[in-house]
């Protein structure tokens, strides 16, 4: 992975812009036809647009109902987990989608090879322990943030 150089002209000046080409790895738990798959696949077409590396890993992937860019190789897609049933007799969804999704994490760091720098995880936050314990080699991102007061700083 080598950095893209940017030539920006201000004015009269040159000045050099570094741009880093980051490996980004999307985990998503249903690449379907929705409204978070069409976001989801919007932002990684738009990173790999900018020169960025960009896998999704997801748990259930069919190429018959799908956007067209996960279908057609304008982004590497990976089914991981497809194997686990999606509820257990008609009941325990959100389990079964917090478990396909700690298997597409443990696949991720443990089995798949790829070097990630970023790691988007969409709906379930399931998988976040797995990819913390492993964040030696890539930045892992939560919504959860601490608020800072006067005292803190």
């Amino acid at each position: 992975m080598s950095p893209r150089m940017v030539i920006c002209k201000h004015l009269d000046k040159k000045s050099i812009l570094i741009i880093e080409m980051l490996n980004i790895v999307f985990l998503h738990p249903d690449l379907g036809i929705g409204g978070a798959e069409r976001a989801v696949v919007d932002a990684a077409i738009a990173l790999k647009s900018r020169g960025h590396r960009v896998t999704m890993l997801t748990a259930h992937h069919d190429t018959s109902h799908c956007f067209e860019e996960t279908r057609d190789g304008r982004l590497s897609v990976i089914a991981v987990g497809d194997w686990l049933p999606r509820s257990l007799f008609g009941r325990c969804r959100a389990l079964c989608a917090y478990l396909r999704m700690i298997v597409v994490a443990l696949y991720l760091v443990f089995f798949s090879g790829i070097a990630c720098d970023v790691v988007f995880c969409d709906q379930i936050s399931a998988c976040i322990p797995v990819l913390r314990f492993h964040r030696q080699s890539m930045k892992v991102s939560s919504s959860f943030r601490k608020n800072v007061t006067k005292e803190d700083e």
